[in-house]
């Protein structure tokens, strides 16, 4: 491996450079890609273990192939969602666990409630993590809004699934929406036309007033708008 392509110089990369990051795992991801995610808050399952439905699976080439309909509820239900997809995406690797000590990164995709993770040979089911403890798709905002996203899954945006789930899944929507949000070409705001003054009274010249008082109180008021694909 080129010694420049180093974990932390990955990061310092996304951290200095502004650039956004997109990585994909899956049941034998090597420990570069796993120390990666772990500077991000994103803990992948061990190697060699895959996810299962207890309730609904089919298998896919001898391994379970699962599904979800679990988007992360403030992506996908105010009045402008960044994630629309309505029906269940397809979904066959590894899950992921997330710090809860870290405010930037949150579940994009859960996994259900009867999702599961097992080792692929013993078919133990020995890990703690279940349900939507179960990240399938993960993601990552800093406070300078560089954006990364983890996913569990090789194949989840593949030809081969967006040809075989057709009509059937919502993997093409999900994947193409996911890449729009790691880009910055959906779900940003921008906060323009901000306006206060102390509760009422009218600033009749347009302009903001310098100074307040401790104990006034004031009214605030802007114009937030949310950019879409494009």
């Amino acid at each position: 491996m080129d010694k420049s392509i180093q974990v932390n110089n990955l990061v310092k990369y996304f951290e200095e450079k502004g650039h956004n990051l997109v990585a994909f795992g899956d049941i034998d991801s090597r420990k570069h890609l796993r120390n990666l995610a772990l500077k991000f808050g994103v803990d992948y399952e061990p190697s060699h273990h895959e996810l299962i439905d207890v309730e609904k699976m089919s298998m896919d080439a001898g391994r379970p192939l699962i599904s979800s309909r679990n988007v992360f509820k403030p992506l996908s239900s105010h009045n402008q969602p960044v994630f629309t997809a309505d029906s269940k995406v397809a979904f066959q690797g590894v899950g992921m666990t997330l710090d809860p000590q870290n405010s930037y990164v949150f579940p994009i995709l859960h996994g259900e409630q009867s999702t599961m993770s097992r080792h692929i040979d013993t078919k133990d089911e020995n890990s703690p993590n279940t349900g939507e403890q179960l990240s399938l798709v993960a993601g990552y905002q800093s406070l300078n809004n560089h954006r990364a996203v983890f996913t569990g899954s090789m194949a989840m945006c593949s030809d081969e699934y967006f040809a075989w789930f057709a009509g059937h899944t919502d993997n093409r929507r999900f994947c193409e929406e996911m890449l729009d949000w790691v880009m910055g070409e959906s779900g940003v705001l921008r906060v323009t036309n901000i306006r206060h003054q102390k509760e009422g009274t009218v600033n009749t010249d347009g302009k903001n007033p310098e100074n307040y008082f401790i104990e006034d109180k004031i009214e605030y008021f802007a114009t937030i708008e949310q950019k879409t694909k494009g």
